[in-house]
């Protein structure tokens, strides 16, 4: 009889566990879009969104791991909420279940290391937030896993040396910013490793001597640039 008892209660207590999970879809409308959130089935919450991007927050949304699923039922993501923000870790998935993304949140801003996946679990992206600009050193990676491009940014710009890289491991560009302007001297190679342009800039425009290479790393044209316009060109015969 104590079993049946402990059985009953047990099997009226699992689905009101699963009913009351909180969830959120969003819907779309051109540049609008709402978040709702429900409460086993219920709406209890939402985020409606304009054209600006500014949100009304209707309602309350509870503390704690709120889930989004697919059609299928798959999981999406999930996050955490706090005082009616994005607050803490999140997590997207592929509709396998595998991760796509993780990353965390504070106050519905991005903080910290923020990671990208493929399907196969090795990393794509890989970048850093601070206040919900990108802060620090951002990668990028080949399906092979090797690395594709290394940028610094601080509060949301590029500064300093941008590197993008062949799959084979050698160089492709490799540029100076300062504030997300092209600043210094920029470089971009040949696959096989040979230097094809060296270019220099100031404040985003061209300025100084350029110069061009062929493949087998003799000089193929020298050119002068002041504020962007060309003043001066010589072309080299390949030999």
């Amino acid at each position: 009889m104590q079993k049946k008892i402990i059985f009953l209660i047990l099997t009226m207590v699992i689905p009101s566990i699963i009913s009351s999970e909180v969830t959120r879809r969003i819907i779309r409308n051109g540049n609008r879009s709402k978040i709702i959130f429900y409460n086993g089935g219920t709406e209890i919450a939402k985020c409606v969104f304009d054209e600006e991007g500014n949100v009304e927050i209707i309602g309350n949304i509870p503390d704690g791991i709120i889930r989004q699923y697919y059609d299928s039922g798959n999981i999406f993501m999930e996050t955490n909420y706090k005082n009616n923000r994005q607050d803490g870790i999140i997590k997207l998935y592929y509709e396998n279940g595998k991760l796509m993304s993780e990353g965390y949140i504070k106050e519905n801003k991005s903080e910290g290391i923020s990671k990208t996946y493929n399907e196969d679990g090795l990393v794509m992206e890989e970048s850093n937030y601070k206040n919900g600009k990108l802060d620090g050193i951002s990668r990028e990676y080949y399906e092979s896993g090797k690395l594709k491009s290394e940028s610094k940014y601080k509060n949301g710009k590029l500064n300093g040396t941008s590197k993008k890289y062949y799959e084979n491991g050698n160089l492709s560009i490799e540029n100076e910013y300062n504030n997300n302007v092209l600043n210094g001297t920029c470089k971009t190679y040949y696959e096989n490793g040979e230097l094809c342009e060296k270019m220099k800039y100031s404040k985003g425009k061209l300025d100084g001597t350029s110069k061009t290479y062929y493949e087998n790393g003799k000089i193929m044209y020298k050119e002068k640039y002041k504020r962007d316009s060309k003043i001066d060109t010589i072309k080299y015969d390949k030999k």
